[in-house]
């Protein structure tokens, strides 16, 4: 084989190993963000939900809670 394609080969596969590492970064960091964010907005929707409504009470007399729409 000659050293031209030696030199095209090892670079070709160096470079498609940086590409894959790279991509793969990114994806385990916006797959992390991603999960993290949808945790945040589930409690933050969560904490609302469970907020009572002021002025309005439940048959019990306990402050009535927002129901999910």
């Amino acid at each position: 084989m000659k050293i031209r394609t030696k030199l095209t080969l090892r670079y070709t596969a160096v470079t498609a190993a940086v590409y894959f590492l790279l991509i793969l970064l990114i994806y385990l960091f916006s797959e992390t963000n991603r999960q993290n964010e949808f945790y945040r907005d589930l409690k933050k929707r969560g904490d609302y939900q469970s907020q009572p409504v002021p002025g309005r009470r439940s048959r019990n007399g306990s402050p009535a809670l927002h129901l999910y729409e």
